[in-house]
């Protein structure tokens, strides 16, 4: 299923604003646009937007939030080697 920024920002209740902010971020880098260029969320963005709001609620800055999604994208098998140098 796919959901508008208008549906988002109501089961969310975040702004339309805020969403395409988190979006302009890099926050949000599997949103797809439609054949006419609108944003097409699906369930997978709205989880992440869940959790984008739950680091958000721990007073986590963007910056901070755009570092965690990056790592979450390189994945678990990624990062192992990097650990062997801390």
């Amino acid at each position: 299923m796919t959901y508008s920024i208008k549906q988002v920002s109501q089961i969310t209740g975040l702004s339309i604003y805020t969403i395409r902010y988190y979006d302009k971020q890099g926050l949000l880098p599997f949103v797809k646009r439609d054949s006419s260029g609108y944003r097409a969320f699906t369930d997978a963005d709205m989880s992440l937007i869940h959790t984008i709001c739950y680091l958000k609620n721990t007073q986590m800055k963007i910056a901070g939030i755009k570092q965690y999604i990056d790592y979450c994208m390189i994945g678990q098998n990624q990062l192992e080697p990097a650990r062997r140098f801390c």
